[in-house]
């Protein structure tokens, strides 16, 4: 169920239940930071559908250049 789709133009980033979701930026650089500035997760992105594991919450998602807050519920 996608919340919302923040990114787009190259592919696009949102929100899933229980999971951020990266679609067409592949071999770019991925970071995921909660509000309070630690990392939960980085690694580069190996397909054009990816998806990270992370718990309910507000993160800070930074995919090549792009830069976008996302509600995961």
């Amino acid at each position: 169920n996608r919340s919302s789709d923040l990114i787009s133009g190259e592919g696009s980033v949102f929100a899933g239940k229980g999971c951020v979701n990266i679609t067409g930026y592949e071999g770019e650089n991925l970071s995921i930071y909660s509000v309070d500035g630690k990392t939960v997760a980085s690694q580069k992105v190996v397909s054009n559908n990816t998806t990270v594991a992370v718990d309910s919450g507000i993160y800070v998602v930074k995919v090549g250049t792009r830069t976008v807050k996302l509600v995961v519920r």
